[in-house]
């Protein structure tokens, strides 16, 4: 929308879109995809109409108001109906805590043997009900993209940031890096916070997305990845354990059993180390 089309508000019209403004953080187009669908991370979820009702306002208020609101985050025109995440949480102070989690372990290949490992002992327990069982099966196969995740994130973070040479080259291959437009009068803001730029930007990324990761490695750290072929059809049957309840597109039920799980691990282990021992020559 033009600035000079914004409809004018009143003095009082001015005050209520200052304060809606303000509890604003978020909006959807802040949040990462999974395949094509939103995944909310930031922000308390809220629909935009629900932050008017206290002010007794008519709907062509409303509009009025709505129509001068924008994400602080990325800039988002909003609207009314807009879902935002509201600013009540700090996650400034999140987003540091989840990072200093990352950079205290930097033994990622041991974590994930861990965790693999125990994993491995929760498969061996016996369960009699077979519904339960059947549940029981899918929540490990989500856990085991859960740490192959997690190494690929852990690993990527800790080696990017310890070394200004990796953040260089991060900075100048990232693709989503490339659209961004940089007004000369901040140039120099934007250098100074360019690391904290590319940490937020480093937890942001779904590392559960293969093909997106596999050329970040490659053009970050020159690192190959075996083939993916078997964890990409692993992380599509995660997606629809998560978000269609254990069926595919076509609604056929699909069937999580030990040997599969068996042949889930045997795959993620060899697809992990092979990564590491070329991250260890780095």
């Amino acid at each position: 929308m033009d600035e000079f089309s914004f409809p004018k508000l009143t003095a009082t019209e001015e005050a209520i879109k200052d304060k809606i403004q303000n509890q604003i953080y978020y909006c959807l187009n802040c949040q990462p995809r999974d395949s094509g669908e939103w995944i909310w991370i930031y922000g308390e979820r809220q629909d935009l109409d629900e932050l008017f009702y206290e002010y007794n306002l008519k709907d062509e208020q409303i509009e009025k108001i709505a129509s001068h609101l924008v994400c602080p985050f990325c800039g988002t025109q909003l609207e009314r109906g807009a879902e935002i995440g509201l600013k009540d949480f700090n996650y400034d102070e999140y987003e540091q805590y989840y990072l200093n989690a990352i950079l205290d372990d930097n033994n990622f290949l041991k974590s994930f043997c861990n965790d693999v490992s125990k994993l491995r002992e929760l498969l061996k327990i016996r369960i009699d009900d077979s519904l339960l069982k059947e549940t029981f099966l899918r929540q490990l196969f989500i856990s085991q993209i859960i740490i192959l995740e997690t190494y690929l994130s852990d690993a990527f973070i800790n080696i990017v940031l310890s070394d200004k040479e990796h953040i260089k080259k991060f900075v100048k291959t990232f693709k989503d890096f490339k659209n961004e437009k940089i007004d000369l009068n901040n140039i120099f803001d934007e250098i100074v916070n360019i690391e904290d730029k590319v940490k937020k930007t480093l937890l942001k990324i779904i590392y559960h997305n293969l093909p997106k990761v596999k050329g970040i490695y490659k053009a970050t750290l020159d690192i190959e990845f075996p083939n993916i072929e078997y964890l990409a059809k692993m992380i599509s049957t995660r997606h629809d354990l998560v978000h269609r309840n254990g069926k595919t597109k076509n609604g056929t039920n699909i069937k999580i059993d030990e040997v599969i799980i068996d042949n889930n691990f045997d795959n993620i282990v060899n697809f992990v180390k092979e990564i590491d021992k070329q991250l260890k020559k780095l």
